[in-house]
Parts: structure tokens; sequence; C-alpha cells
């Protein structure tokens, strides 16, 4: 999952490409670490709170490893346009966005993907 070697869509199944792109968009200012980290911080709480819960049978970090998620943390997440502006928007944003993307993934198969 973290090289690509997995079928998915086109930019989202290597994580390691993802993470030189978010450090392309950190290093120029682009995107603000605060969303992306705390939509991490969200995705993983809620993947903790889930498999304690026993709704999910996956491990946290294959949640964030797996599919579109450090994707949508890393470009979609810090869109200039659309992301909070100040720092505490920017925690709280980023943190709904990680805690949806968990509770869709879990509590809808038919969309699995958040």
């Amino acid at each position: 999952m973290i090289t690509g070697f997995i079928p998915g869509s086109i930019g989202e199944t290597s994580v390691i490409a993802i993470g030189i792109g978010a450090l392309i968009l950190l290093w120029t200012g682009i995107a603000s670490w605060r969303t992306m980290g705390s939509v991490f911080a969200g995705g993983i709480i809620m993947a903790l709170l889930f498999k304690h819960l026993g709704m999910t049978s996956i491990e946290w970090y294959e949640h964030i490893i797996l599919g579109g998620f450090c994707f949508g943390a890393v470009f979609m997440a810090t869109d200039p346009v659309t992301s909070a502006r100040t720092h505490t928007g920017q925690w709280i944003f980023g943190f709904l966005i990680g805690a949806m993307a968990l509770i869709i993934r879990v509590m809808n198969p038919g969309y699995p993907e958040g």
C-alpha cells in the first residue's frame, strides 16, 4: 500500500509519492501543516474508536494508508480556496475531515472510500 503496487485510482495508491507532494506543498507554503496533521489526527482517533467498539477489523494505520485518505489529507483538505484561514479553523477543519472520512468509510458499506 505504501509503494503503490496495489490497484486503485492513479495518484492515490503510492503513499511515498503523496508524501513527496506533501513536502513540496509544505516547503512552498501552499499547504498548512495544521490542516494535514489534524486530518490524520481525526482519522486516527476515529479508526481507534471504531476498532475499540468492534465496528471494523482494519487497524488504524491501514485506514490511513489505504485508498484515498492520504491523497485527500494532502491535496484536497489543504486546497487554498476552500481550506480554513485561521490556525484554530485549520485544526477544526482538518480534524472534521479526517473523522468524517472514517465515519463514512466504516459505517456506510455502500460507499467504502468516504
